[in-house]
């Protein structure tokens, strides 16, 4: 695998897909500046991989996407940035939470746009490169108590897809990755079935194999997302249908 020697910038990397995104890319030669908000275990990292360079950031915050871009990395190049970081809280017993979708919201969307302009900006001057967004393959089926979490993933999506063309011709490259069920700390708890789990190890595999052939979309496990985008192609009273018989089990 053709890391070595390339610079990358990972959100989320103390935990879960994240970690597992930072570990191959350091074991494979490559420079890794990563971000996160527990600041013990970025300092643990940064003691197992000379290669890592920890920044405490939370990317639902201006202000520190602000340090980070204009103290800590302003000679810094990227070829690859991923921002993965993300979060994820269910909805219940049919109760709108306005306060959990603002947290969602937040993170999984504005907090990953944020990044996204001063990524931008930066490879912009540097002369290109390529962004990558942790987006959920949730978004391709809207599936309940997910709405929020769902939606969130939709909309980070939608806006990466449409974005990449203006992007393209700045030398800026965009890639969405959908993946299924990840072993993390965030499934661990949940309470459903979670069929076709992968490791965040096989799963940090394929997300640098399609970075590095520049591909627009990774969703994996591909059987698994494969079928929620062709219930996604139904008609809406049937994938309501399928959603109900998920509710009940």
């Amino acid at each position: 695998m053709m890391l070595a020697n390339k610079t990358l910038f990972i959100t989320g990397v103390t935990s879960g897909i994240g970690e597992g995104l930072l570990r191959h890319a350091c074991v494979h030669g490559a420079r890794v500046y990563g971000c996160g908000r527990n600041e013990a275990k970025l300092n643990a990292l940064a003691s197992e991989y000379s290669s890592f360079v920890p920044i405490v950031l939370d990317i639902s915050k201006h202000e520190d996407w602000r340090r980070c871009f204009c103290n800590q990395l302003v000679d810094v190049s990227f070829d690859i940035a991923i921002l993965n970081a993300g979060t994820c809280e269910y909805l219940d017993d049919a109760h709108i939470d306005v306060a959990l979708v603002d947290r969602l919201v937040a993170t999984n969307f504005s907090g990953n746009i944020l990044g996204m302009q001063m990524l931008m900006d930066k490879m912009t001057h540097s002369g290109g490169g390529t962004i990558a967004v942790m987006s959920s393959s949730a978004a391709f089926f809207p599936m309940p108590r997910a709405e929020a979490y769902g939606a969130s993933k939709a909309a980070l999506s939608y806006f990466t897809e449409a974005y990449a063309v203006s992007a393209k011709c700045k030398g800026i490259h965009f890639c969405t990755i959908n993946p299924g069920f990840i072993k993390t700390p965030l499934t661990d708890k949940n309470d459903f079935p979670m069929p076709m789990m992968v490791s965040s190890e096989q799963l940090a595999k394929k997300v640098f194999d399609g970075l590095l052939k520049k591909k627009a979309t990774i969703n994996y496990p591909v059987i698994f997302t494969s079928v929620l985008r062709m219930i996604g192609c139904l008609p809406v009273n049937f994938r309501q249908w399928i959603a109900g018989r998920m509710l009940k089990t």
